[in-house]
């Protein structure tokens, strides 16, 4: 499901800001700016009842300007609010949760939590069959 939230997230940009690079996978040198680049930083898993789960995906995204001012960070990071409050994926739509936005020295960091709930199968039988006799 992380991957499909990491495309949505992509797709989202690409329609918001158009020409600027998409990293989902870690570049270590050569990245092209201005980008931004999508990272899972945490994901966390509780049971929610019986067999349901609830899941919170924290993504962090981080744009870099290449410019040597970093005016534009305001206005990026304003618009990702808006734009990453819904996402598309495959049969749904989720919404994005406890957005923040801080400014590092080389970067402007974006986090949101996409939050949805699943069902797991019991692999093995519950009870088996149980025969009751009575005195005759």
């Amino acid at each position: 499901m992380i991957k499909e939230i990491i495309e949505g997230i992509a797709a989202k940009l690409s329609k918001e800001f158009g020409d600027i690079t998409i990293y989902s996978e870690e570049v270590e040198q050569g990245f092209k700016t201005p980008c931004f680049s999508i990272n899972c930083e945490s994901i966390n898993n509780q049971l929610y009842r019986g067999r349901r789960y609830r899941t919170e995906n924290v993504i962090d995204i981080h744009y870099y300007s290449g410019a040597e001012k970093r005016e534009d960070y305001n206005d990026v990071m304003t618009r990702l609010f808006k734009c990453l409050e819904y996402i598309d994926i495959p049969k749904s739509v989720l919404r994005g949760e406890n957005m923040k936005m801080e400014i590092q020295e080389d970067y402007c960091s974006f986090k949101v939590s996409y939050c949805y709930f699943y069902f797991t199968q019991e692999d093995y039988e519950l009870m088996g069959d149980m025969e009751l006799k009575g005195l005759s």
